[in-house]
């Protein structure tokens, strides 16, 4: 990992955020930060593997529904499990934040591309 990495910076963001906030805040940033960025460098990594060389707009999509349904999930599961000590609120901004700062890197990529590059032609 490169030292000024998307995928650094949320994780140190995470780990400043937690402890400034410490209690449950701080907890929630942090997990939310960590499983965001996890989330996200695995969706990046995927966009790389199914998309590579193919048409750009149909990796972004795949990106963007993906991460929309785990924090739709990871709502749905705070609301069912209701667990103790982890602010929800703080947890889905931190995960927000996260997976849109790991998805950084492939978003530069994308718009580096020429239009022709982009299409796969």
């Amino acid at each position: 990992m490169k030292p000024l990495s998307p995928h650094f910076l949320a994780l140190l963001g995470a780990a400043l955020g937690g402890w400034y906030l410490g209690g449950a805040e701080g907890i929630g940033v942090l997990a939310g930060g960590l499983a965001g960025v996890g989330f996200g460098a695995l969706v990046e990594l995927a966009e790389r593997r199914l998309f590579a060389g193919k048409d750009a707009f149909n990796g972004l999509l795949f990106g963007f529904l993906a991460k929309l349904l785990a924090l739709l999930a990871t709502t749905v599961l705070f609301l069912v499990l209701e667990p103790e000590g982890i602010d929800p609120a703080a947890f889905v901004l931190a995960f927000l934040g996260g997976v849109l700062l790991a998805s950084a890197g492939t978003w530069l990529g994308v718009l580096r591309r020429t239009p022709s590059e982009a299409v796969g032609r």
